[in-house]
């Protein structure tokens, strides 16, 4: 419930304690993995969770769209880029293209390339991003325009 209202504290603290409960389980690290990854907290485990889930699912688009937001959490955006490279984007439902299209965003950006990045948020259905995530790309929004076609 706290995914479908969109509250990343309260999703945190609860994959965290599945988490907790069942360390081995692939769906409690996947939520968990998720919940780091909506709060854009402690990176470092949401890198070491979505590595191991890759291994365990590596054709999931859904996996590899996480790795590559876990990777851009902690600067390694050549990682992620490769990994969306790999992501047919038309067979992704509604939710997935938006994480998909905000990890093309975060890609963009950190390579300068604003022009792509302004064309991935025509993209981003923003019903699916957790408010912290909006206020993140309302703000990067906001640094892109104040600077034109310049380099941040």
């Amino acid at each position: 419930s706290a995914e479908q209202l969109k509250q990343a504290d309260r999703l945190h603290v609860a994959a965290a304690r599945i988490y907790q409960l069942k360390p081995d389980d692939f769906m409690a690290m996947n939520q968990y993995a998720a919940a780091l990854i909506a709060s854009r907290q402690n990176p470092e485990t949401a890198l070491k969770l979505t590595s191991q889930l890759l291994v365990k699912w590596p054709d999931s688009p859904a996996a590899r769209i996480n790795r590559s937001l876990a990777c851009l959490l902690n600067q390694r955006t050549p990682e992620a880029e490769g990994l969306l490279k790999t992501i047919d984007a038309k067979q992704l439902g509604a939710k997935e293209a938006t994480a998909y299209y905000f990890a093309w965003y975060q890609v963009n950006l950190n390579c300068g390339e604003y022009d792509q990045a302004r064309q991935m948020i025509a993209r981003i259905d923003r019903q699916y991003l957790f408010p912290n995530e909006s206020r993140w790309l309302e703000e990067s929004q906001q640094r892109i325009s104040a600077h034109g076609q310049e380099k941040l």
